[in-house]
């Protein structure tokens, strides 16, 4: 099984590039794709480096996002997605750390690139939930995150983005229940 890891990387400050590399170096992957195309769009960013992807497993994460319990390797599980704990979260669905399978991701399309940022995690876990495809959070697998929203609060652009995604995520889904 091999298994890929996709990190989202902005260099906000200085020290950034530090908190990427206590994240690899926390890594148990067999390829490592740094998402860091100069580009603001994170759905578009991710995606990219998403396809680019050989695993038969994607794991995708922030640069500031080191595991400091667990392994990598148990992660995947065949037909589920299932996130990392995160620290001081323990039942929380949160997609700090997030391992696909492959073939979800084609399933799903990967993610929504007209969300640009913000709602991109609730997107995912909706459609995964229309799709009865199970996601879990595993708690042998324990990952830090630095500072919450840094990085929205800190790229003037996701401020002018932050409504508009929310707003289409809710109308996607808004006119998806309609439709039913």
């Amino acid at each position: 099984m091999k298994i890929t890891a996709v990190i989202l990387h902005y260099k906000i400050d200085e020290n950034d590039d530090a908190r990427l590399f206590d994240t690899i170096k926390s890594l148990d992957v067999d390829e490592i794709i740094i998402a860091d195309e100069k580009t603001d769009h994170v759905t578009k960013k991710i995606n990219k480096a998403l396809k680019q992807a050989t695993g038969d497993y994607v794991i995708v994460c922030g640069n500031d996002n080191p595991v400091i319990e667990g392994s990598t390797r148990d992660l995947p599980v065949k037909g589920t997605v299932t996130t990392a704990q995160l620290e001081n979260f323990p039942e929380a669905l949160i997609m700090t750390m997030t391992c696909f399978p492959r073939n979800i991701l084609v399933a799903i399309n990967y993610y929504d690139e007209d969300i640009m940022c913000t709602a991109s995690d609730e997107d995912i876990l909706k459609r995964l939930n229309i799709l009865k495809i199970p996601c879990k959070v595993n708690n042998k697998v324990v990952v830090k995150h630095g500072v919450g929203g840094r990085t929205t609060e800190r790229i003037p652009t996701f401020a002018g983005t932050r409504k508009l995604d929310i707003s289409y995520y809710n109308n996607k889904y808004e006119n998806l229940s309609n439709n039913s």
